[in-house]
């Protein structure tokens, strides 16, 4: 019993892990942890609409090239005009191709650039940030799969070693060495597996199918094969607080700021002058105007708007303080995120070990009152009483495999490292 394999189910038993009527395939493609983590990846609702601001980001950036590059137009207009003191009336047509070019705005053209490329920046991080948050789903919806799988091998093994004392006690009877009151008492003892084998199939079929529902495919079968509890590499807490430093949703909230930065320069350029540069090429004009090209530079400096550039100003300069705080308040999280995740794991490592430790002592005792048992020693009721004793440690033992799992895969995504 000590080195039993908690994660597959002997052939033999398999009928009994299955709802009536149910079947599989010849082969069936089992889910492991990764491949659910990168299908929830890839369909969650808010990755998605996450990727498309990514989208929106890289497209904002060419828009904020674009005062770089001349505004070229080409126009023709046509003026019909009335008579004037005895003036006979009459039309004109202008064609022109006009070309303007922003030569020097406050340095707004290039701050406009570095805020857009900062907020693609942000975007992607938080796109990242989308992602660890929906592998955090499917580690919850996996591992509630799992509890019921292990749950189904460990109830398949619990009734072959009942049926084992069923038919040494149904041996006996007709023997005579014991009385049918001891096979009845064991055989209630499997019914109540039995019932615990019909939960836990029920409990994996609705788990299945909330994993199908975040993964957008039918899940039939995981698989929940892992490293041992016991040989687990776990970060230290220091070095998981280093870890989570640059955590996307951190890097994104410093680049934010940077962004925010950047857009108070911007409002700060409304006080300088602006230099521009216009020329134009005349196909058709009217009579007197023979030129057939002019341009022209203009400077315009402000001096006066009502103070609507300061308040904006100062606006943006609360908002920048806003997310400095915001920013402080996510580093704060994020380490609290780590400390709990780094104590559910410790905790649950050391309980797996005394669980361990309780399936092992109460498996050698049923196993030595089974033999004192036909030697005399003992009663059939002490006998039960170790067999539930196995029973329940046995069910710990093995769910605490699962849990400290999960635990680990939980810190692994808060760490942003599944």
């Amino acid at each position: 019993m000590k080195t039993y394999n908690r994660f597959k189910t002997a052939a033999t038993l398999l009928p009994l892990m299955l709802f009536a009527g149910s079947s599989f395939a010849s082969e069936i493609k089992t889910l492991t942890l990764q491949d659910c983590c990168q299908k929830v990846r890839q369909r969650l609702a808010s990755v998605l609409e996450q990727a498309e601001h990514v989208n929106q980001a890289d497209e904002q950036i060419r828009q904020a090239r674009a005062p770089f590059l001349p505004d070229v137009h080409f126009r023709s207009s046509k003026t019909y005009e009335d008579s004037v003191n005895n003036t006979v009336a009459g039309e004109f047509t202008e064609t022109k191709l006009s070309a303007a070019q922003s030569l020097f705005r406050g340095f707004k053209d290039k701050n406009l650039l570095d805020i857009a490329k900062d907020d693609l920046l942000v975007q992607q991080l938080l796109l990242k940030s989308a992602m660890r948050n929906a592998s955090g789903d499917a580690v919850q919806a996996f591992y509630a799969a799992a509890l019921p799988e292990v749950g189904i091998t460990n109830d398949a093994e619990n009734i072959s070693m009942v049926q084992d004392r069923i038919t040494e006690l149904d041996s006996r009877v007709r023997l005579g060495k014991s009385r049918e009151t001891e096979l009845f008492s064991v055989q209630s003892t499997l019914a109540s597996v039995k019932a615990d084998l019909a939960k836990s199939n029920g409990d994996r079929t609705a788990a299945l199918a909330e994993l199908g529902l975040l993964i957008g495919e039918d899940a039939i079968a995981i698989d929940v094969a892992a490293e041992a509890p016991d040989t687990m590499a776990v970060p230290s807490l220091s070095d998981a607080l280093t870890a989570v430093q640059n955590r996307s949703d951190l890097a994104a909230a410093r680049k934010a700021l940077d962004e925010q930065e950047l857009r108070v320069a911007f409002d700060k350029g409304a006080f300088l002058p602006e230099l521009n540069v216009v020329g134009n090429y005349y196909f058709d004009r009217p009579p007197g105007a023979p030129s057939l090209w002019d341009a022209a530079l203009s400077l315009d400096f402000p001096l006066f708007q009502g103070g609507r550039d300061r308040a904006q100003i100062r606006i943006d300069e609360s908002q920048l303080k806003a997310e400095q705080i915001a920013l402080d308040f996510q580093l704060r999280q994020a380490e609290a995120d780590v400390r709990t995740a780094q104590a559910a794991l410790a905790a649950s490592i050391e309980q797996y070990s005394f669980l361990k430790e309780a399936n092992d002592n109460a498996d050698a005792a049923y196993r030595s009152l089974v033999k004192e048992y036909r030697l005399g020693l003992v009663n059939n009721l002490d006998v039960l009483a170790g067999l539930s004793t196995l029973l329940t440690a046995k069910s710990a033992y093995t769910r605490s495999a699962v849990q400290v799992r999960q635990n680990r895969a939980l810190l692994m995504v808060t760490l942003e490292q599944l």
